[in-house]
């Protein structure tokens, strides 16, 4: 096991645990594979194959008021909801759902933008079918 703790370029800091051989092979398989990974949301990509299907057991949109956003963190969350659009990560919705946002602190002191779901996802069809996992697509691939 190994933990990737930062992606910078070619410089990659990992666990210490690794010994030099696990640690070469670690960079070769992130060099071949570093298209797999992004520094900004401009790098991430976007899949335009298939669209998403939310099945719902209700026809009463689910519309939550707005939570409070203290106003210092307001100018951070109008940052980060202008660069989700030009990224064209998220775009303006007309919806009668709406979900609250909150900002979580992460670890590197810069916020996290979240939305909280759990009042749709309790009017949501559960799939009978199980998300892949790393484990289970990484043994397909190889």
């Amino acid at each position: 096991q190994c933990r990737v703790m930062a992606l910078k370029g070619e410089k990659v800091n990992i666990n210490e645990s690794l010994n030099e051989n696990e640690k070469c092979r670690l960079q070769e398989l992130m060099d071949r594979y570093s298209v797999c990974f992004a520094e900004n949301l401009k790098e991430i990509g976007k899949c335009g194959v298939i669209e998403m299907d939310i099945k719902i057991n209700s026809d009463k949109p689910i519309a939550r008021k707005p939570y409070n956003i203290p106003i210092p963190k307001r100018r951070t969350v109008d940052n980060i909801i202008n660069e989700l659009l030009e990224n064209e990560i998220i775009r303006p919705s007309e919806s009668l759902y709406a979900s609250p946002i909150v900002l979580v602190p992460k670890q590197n002191g810069e916020d996290r933008l979240c939305v909280d779901y759990r009042e749709l996802n309790s009017i949501t069809e559960k799939q009978p079918w199980l998300m892949a996992t790393v484990e289970g697509v990484l043994h397909i691939i190889w």
